[in-house]
């Protein structure tokens, strides 16, 4: 966990991880206000540390966001396939080189611009199924 101080929201979901059946925890959502590239979302599992994010119920695991209050969601990146660290986090961020540059001890696992990219009013969820 980085221990950065900005407004935490918690959610979970049960997805598959190996052969396991851990929880994916959204643990951090970070949004400074000077600089909007320096976004990032953190998801930690209990148990998957070294281990690919894999299908759930044969479905594909995704981090959405569903941005001002709609019902669907405006945009999603797969996890399914990625590697949660050795510490049991993955961090998903807008801007690989800025977040490098604006959190030095710490690494970004995924960047996704047009996910990380919450401005306040919106939520994310980990998800076995998205809107196309």
């Amino acid at each position: 966990m980085l221990g950065l101080p900005f407004a935490i929201l918690c959610a979970s979901c049960s997805v598959a991880i190996a052969s396991n059946d851990p929880n994916l925890l959204i643990t951090e959502v970070v949004d400074p206000k000077d600089s909007y590239q320096a976004r990032f979302v953190e998801l930690y599992s209990n148990n998957g540390a070294g281990q690919a994010v894999g299908q759930y119920n044969g479905k594909d695991v995704y981090l959405t966001l569903t941005s001002n209050t709609n019902a669907d969601f405006n945009g999603s990146v797969l996890l399914t396939g990625t590697t949660i660290g050795s510490d049991g986090f993955l961090v998903i961020c807008s801007s690989t080189s800025v977040f490098s540059t604006s959190y030095s001890t710490s690494s970004c696992d995924l960047a996704s611009s047009s996910v990380i990219n919450s401005n306040g009013d919106d939520s994310y969820a980990v998800s076995c199924c998205k809107d196309s």
